[in-house]
C-alpha cells in the first residue's frame, strides 16, 4: 500500500486542522533533517570527517578507524531510510487532505 485507496479515504474521513498543522510541522522538520543528513554524507565522501554526533562531538575518518567510519555510514543510511518513511507518512495525510478538498 503506497497510497490510500478510495475506500480507505472514505473510511478515514477528512483530517482535522490540528492534524494537518502537525503534518506541516513534521514535514518541514523531516525535510530539514534530510537535508542535514545528505550534507553530512556528501562532506564525508569529499574527505572531511564524518560527523556522527555534533552534540557529543563524535566524528570519524576512514584513516583513524575504518570500522567506526563504516558504522557511522550505516547509522546515517538508516536515518535516511527512517526520514524517507516519515515523509511517506506525511504524504498519506496530504493525500487524504487533497482527496477531501476536491470533494
Amino acid at each position: 500500500m503506497i497510497w490510500h485507496s478510495k475506500t480507505d479515504l472514505e473510511r478515514l474521513g477528512p483530517p482535522t486542522r490540528k492534524e494537518m498543522l502537525w503534518v506541516a510541522i513534521v514535514f518541514l522538520l523531516l525535510v530539514a533533517q534530510l537535508g542535514g543528513e545528505i550534507i553530512r554524507l556528501v562532506d564525508a565522501f569529499n574527505g572531511q570527517p564524518l560527523i556522527i554526533s555534533k552534540v557529543l562531538g563524535i566524528s570519524s575518518t576512514w584513516d583513524a578507524s575504518p570500522v567506526q567510519y563504516i558504522l557511522g555510514l550505516v547509522f546515517h543510511l538508516v536515518l535516511l531510510i527512517l526520514l524517507v518513511l516519515g515523509l511517506w507518512g506525511c504524504s498519506l495525510w496530504l493525500q487524504q487532505w487533497a482527496y477531501f478538498r476536491r470533494r
